[in-house]
């Protein structure tokens, strides 16, 4: 892949088409769909039953002429599509739709602004080569490089958007859904993890196949090292790992042994008050017998 007008066209085409109006259409869909719906379903109306103009009607009747103000510069009439409530709506335990809608509409426009960056047939912007030199670095021309790089980050993505979509539902009740958010954090998961073994291994193989020496030389100081590194990995491992069985080991012995109040939970840990409270006992009694004598 060469780093010249290919590559800048390709950034300013995803970064402005799909993702800076991907970002803006769906933070319309969930204007003109997600909060009549989200409103039905808190007022235990079956959204299925009602027909499109009656969600049309919902979605139209707290907004009016938004369009026709906006372009006038009103800017108070979007105060009911779009918020900064922060924290999670109590009647659905997710995220303020309106303060999604904030999110991907900011989104979307940041960037339509950063599409321009680069630099396509019209000569408007920067090219990639001119930022790769300005720091000093240079393209990767090997498919295996480019394809281990990209895997890696969607593969990191995936696995972190797992986690998020538990902590931070965006979605209106998923939050009790307990079967589809186990569902979703397995999805995201797996498929992070394969792609990160996918990366390891085209990392591997550009490598073997495509690296010339001294093309990266902070690599090449990385794996000179790599002895050190797998060392100092494999006792971390082994440290975590005995930690977390011997935590399982923990949880049994003293199920078993009928101490359910010692085990270590999600939100505590075993109940120290007692050990706290003779070390307390043992340190006070001295001092007191002093004190009479």
């Amino acid at each position: 892949m060469q780093p010249g007008n290919d590559v800048d066209a390709i950034l300013s085409h995803h970064l402005t088409a799909v993702v800076g109006l991907g970002s803006i259409a769906w933070a319309g869909h969930l204007v003109h769909v997600a909060i009549p719906v989200d409103a039905c379903l808190r007022l235990g109306m079956d959204p299925e039953g009602m027909g499109s103009d009656v969600l049309a009607l919902l979605a139209a009747v707290p907004f009016g002429d938004v369009a026709g103000r906006i372009l006038v510069l009103d800017w108070g009439c979007t105060d009911g599509l779009v918020s900064w409530l922060g924290g999670w709506n109590p009647a659905t335990g997710s995220l303020w739709l309106t303060d999604v809608v904030h999110h991907h509409l900011a989104v979307g426009i940041l960037a339509i602004l950063a599409g321009h960056m680069y630099r396509t047939q019209f000569s408007v912007g920067t090219a990639m080569s001119l930022l790769l030199r300005a720091h000093r670095a240079t393209a990767v021309n090997s498919w295996h490089a480019q394809l281990a790089i990209n895997l890696g980050v969607l593969g990191t993505g995936s696995i972190l958007f797992g986690h998020l979509i538990l902590a931070v539902p965006a979605y209106p009740f998923l939050w009790i859904d307990w079967s589809a958010e186990l569902s979703l954090f397995t999805h995201h998961a797996w498929i992070g993890g394969f792609f990160i073994v996918g990366s390891a291994s085209h990392a591997a193989i550009f490598l073997v196949v495509d690296y010339r020496s001294g093309t990266l030389p902070g690599l090449e100081r990385l794996l000179a090292q790599r002895h050190t590194i797998t060392v100092h990995l494999n006792w971390v491992s082994i440290f975590l790992g005995f930690h977390a069985f011997g935590m399982y080991i923990h949880n049994d012995t003293l199920s078993a042994l009928g101490r359910r109040a010692d085990l270590f939970g999600e939100l505590r840990i075993p109940d120290l008050r007692r050990a706290t409270a003779v070390n307390s006992v043992s340190t006070q009694v001295p001092s007191a017998g002093n004190h009479r004598g």
